[in-house]
């Protein structure tokens, strides 16, 4: 089983770097706890982040635009995604999910949204099979372009 002898890259800090125009995703991060993702700039991918099967990560103040998918976490567990600005992406601003492989993974559970402005977005949010998550802020007028009271 090829999983047990890969070595993660845990607690980094990705800070002030512009990933955009990857055919794939922008940044990608899986199996690895405990990084910081800031002021970077994720546009014009499949995924602005694709974050999976990680704990206690942080995406905070990042440019997320016109991207399939904006901020993609799957199987994470407290997880924070704070004061990014995501907008104009075609299906989800924030997919936190998982695949229903309940055997070997949890489903994702305590993730913290808050203070993030998103717009002009498919979905602004897609919960799936996902507990405990939070969300901080006020929805009323931080959404540019949603339909009036969204």
């Amino acid at each position: 089983f090829m999983r047990s002898f890969m070595v993660c890259s845990n607690f980094n800090n990705v800070s002030h770097n512009d990933g955009s125009y990857s055919p794939h995703n922008c940044f990608e991060s899986n199996f690895c706890p405990g990084s910081i993702f800031e002021k970077n700039k994720a546009n014009f991918c499949d995924h602005g982040f694709w974050i999976g099967y990680t704990q206690e990560t942080i995406v905070r103040g990042n440019e997320v635009k016109y991207n399939n998918n904006g901020i993609s976490i799957e199987h994470g567990i407290n997880n924070k995604i704070i004061g990014n600005t995501i907008e104009g992406n075609l299906y989800y601003g924030i997919k936190i999910w998982n695949d229903l492989d309940k055997i070997v993974y949890q489903p994702p559970q305590n993730t913290l949204i808050a203070y993030n402005e998103i717009g002009k977005t498919g979905t602004f949010f897609h919960l799936l099979s996902a507990t405990d998550y939070g969300h901080k802020g006020t929805f009323q007028g931080r959404f540019p372009g949603a339909p009036q009271g969204a």
